[in-house]
Order: C-alpha cells, then sequence, then structure tokens
C-alpha cells in the first residue's frame, strides 16, 4: 500500500551504485557481428529520422550512472568497462519503435526514459509485458534463447547503449561473475513475466489500467506531481483492451478521486487509492 502521492516509488528501483577505474581496453572476436549489429539499428534510426550519438563509454554522462543501476552494478570495474566497450549510444525521441531484423540479436541497456516491450496479435491488438528503465536490459534473453517476437517503444525521449551480443557472451564464457549476473537479470525477467501473465489473466480491467497508470506516472514524476502523460487509446493497448472500455475505467476511477484528468494526460490525485485499486481491483466497466 502507499501512503502518500510523494512516497510513490517504482518497486524495480534497486542496486546502489558502484565506482571505480574502467579498463578500455577490447576484447578479440565478436567485434565484427557487434558493429554488423550496431549498424543496422543506426540505419533503421536514420532511415526514420532518428538521432544516433556513436561516444565511447568513458565520455557518456548517462552510461556510468545507468551500468550502476543494472546487472553490472556487482561487477569488477574492469569487466564491466570490457562488457560496455566499443558500444553505441543510440536516442529515440518518444513514440518511436525501432525494429529489428528476426535474424538479428541486438542487447541494450536503457541510460534514461521509459521504453514499453509489447506483443501484437494478428488481429492488431496490443498488450504490454513489461517497461524498461534505466538500468534495466532489452533483448538479453533473447541472446541465450530464442527470439518471441516482441517490439518495444519509446513512451518518452530515451536513449540506450547497444552491448556487442557477440562479446557478452565470449565475456560469460569466460567470467563466471558475469554469467550470474546474466543469469539473475533473465531470472528476474522470467518472474516479472509470470506476474504480467497473472495480472492479465486474473486482473480486472480497471486493475491493469490502475497498474499502467501508476508505472508510467512515477517514472514521468516532476515536482512532486504524477501524471501520465497517455491517451486512452494507449492505455487501451498495454491494458489488452479496447478504448471504449478505458474510457468507462477512467470514469469510474475519477469517480472515486484517485484520479482526473487533464490536458496532459491522467492526473493522479490519490497514489494510495489507486495503488489499492491495482492490487485488490474492483468490478469491471461494464
Amino acid at each position: 500500500m502507499l501512503e502518500s502521492t510523494d512516497s510513490w516509488k517504482y518497486r524495480g528501483d534497486r542496486r546502489a551504485p558502484g565506482t571505480g577505474p574502467r579498463d578500455t581496453s577490447l576484447l578479440d572476436g565478436g567485434l565484427c557481428a557487434h558493429r554488423t549489429c550496431c549498424t543496422f539499428f543506426a540505419n533503421e534510426m536514420a532511415k526514420s529520422g532518428y538521432p544516433r550519438c556513436v561516444s565511447r563509454p568513458s565520455v557518456d554522462p548517462l552510461l556510468a550512472a545507468a551500468a550502476a543501476q543494472s546487472m553490472l552494478a556487482k561487477l569488477p570495474p574492469e569487466l564491466t568497462a570490457q562488457v560496455l566497450d566499443g558500444g553505441y549510444r543510440i536516442d529515440f525521441p518518444a513514440g518511436a519503435q525501432p525494429s529489428a531484423r528476426a535474424n538479428e540479436t541486438a542487447v541494450a541497456l536503457v541510460l534514461e526514459g521509459l521504453i514499453r516491450v509489447f506483443l501484437v496479435s494478428d488481429t492488431g491488438r496490443q498488450v504490454t509485458v513489461r517497461y524498461a528503465r534505466c538500468g534495466e536490459t532489452l533483448g538479453l534473453v533473447h541472446l541465450f534463447g530464442r527470439n518471441t517476437g516482441v517490439r518495444s517503444q519509446a513512451i518518452t525521449p530515451t536513449a540506450v547503449w547497444i552491448i556487442a551480443p557477440a562479446r557478452l557472451r565470449a565475456l560469460c564464457e569466460q567470467h563466471a561473475q558475469l554469467a550470474t549476473a546474466v543469469a539473475e537479470e533473465c531470472a528476474t525477467r522470467a518472474s516479472d513475466a509470470i506476474e504480467e501473465l497473472a495480472l492479465l489473466t486474473f486482473g480486472s480491467v480497471r486493475q491493469r489500467v490502475a497498474r499502467h497508470l501508476l508505472d508510467l506516472a512515477a517514472e514521468q514524476q516532476q515536482a512532486g506531481e504524477l501524471v501520465a502523460a497517455v491517451t486512452q487509446q494507449e492505455l487501451a493497448n498495454a491494458a489488452g483492451t479496447v478504448r471504449e472500455v478505458v474510457a468507462r475505467v477512467l470514469k469510474q476511477l475519477h469517480q472515486t478521486g484517485a484520479t482526473a484528468g487533464s490536458d496532459s494526460g491522467v492526473v493522479i490525485l490519490d497514489a494510495a487509492r489507486l495503488d489499492a485499486e491495482a492490487t485488490s481491483g474492483g468490478a469491471d466497466a461494464t
């Protein structure tokens, strides 16, 4: 339960920052495949007009902070540097949906912003799988398993650091500590997926909408105010339903005093009440 609006923080915050000198030496092998993958992403961004920024790990201002919140936080600084060295930073505007070929495997560390990972049905319906935030990785499970066909969308202006996939695999084979960190991260993603499946299967639309409003508002919080900058259609996509049902759910939430509408989105007036809606639910809109 939440005590107040100001107390709301996303449940995924973890791990204290670590500091230390970085070794910028390159690991032999794997760079060709990495550059092919990164070049593909860069070309996709160029075609769509998205800016691409290539920088060294030692000078990127966001990378150290993101790494300190990531699966790399517990690793020796020298090993972390080997994982990140040779990487590329790519910046996406809000709404961008970067794409990759089915046979391309890319691993990305989120530097800033919020990314929605989702699935699309044959009929075009969407359902959110997870939200990726600063310090979280994308594509890690696909690197060691089969491609599940998930897509991604930048909810806010976002920056990611592309990690060399072949380099990462080679380093995992050489360093048990890194392999353990990767296994723990994959286990976390699997656990999150099970929780999301339970919510989608057993939770009401009202619960799902309340949960997505809290997630989005917590990430976009400014000056103590919780506002989810999202449209009804975007909420419907995230919750796996249709816009008309979301409209009725929002009306009900407004009537309880938990939320209110605004030109910028949905304002969270009572985060504790909305959290109760997400965890205990209520009757679905009819």
